[in-house]
């Protein structure tokens, strides 16, 4: 079943486009502290506020529950084949520590789990 959307939804998503520019400006100004200041700070929160108002509308219409169902179940299957993966006699490199920190709390084996600490090229493993 096709649906069209609507030139108010186009027009709403295109300025939430425009805001989470802003915040990306926002948070690239305050890098490497990420301290917001008091007008820093209501000023992100009007963003964010902005993009609430902005997508929730577009939420409720376009997300029904099937779609949010299904969506839930796939990432509980993919949550469920990586687990198998990784609790065979397989090793997994990965670039970052925080994803070794979630997998380990899902119940990998660390000894598994093989941090680079940023990407690897294949010229570096030989």
């Amino acid at each position: 079943m096709e649906k069209k959307i609507r030139i108010e939804d186009v027009k709403a998503l295109l300025t939430a486009i425009e805001d989470l520019i802003e915040i990306k400006l926002l948070i690239r100004s305050i890098v490497p502290t990420y301290t917001l200041d008091v007008n820093l700070k209501e000023k992100f929160i009007s963003l964010l506020k902005s993009l609430q108002n902005k997508l929730q509308p577009l939420f409720s219409e376009y997300l029904t529950k099937e779609i949010l169902i299904k969506t839930n179940n796939s990432a509980e299957q993919i949550k469920n084949e990586i687990l198998k993966l990784l609790t065979s006699d397989n090793i997994a490199l990965i670039s970052a520590n925080s994803s070794k920190k979630k997998l380990k709390s899902l119940g990998v084996d660390s000894r598994r789990l093989i941090v680079t600490g940023g990407p690897i090229f294949v010229n570096e493993m030989c």
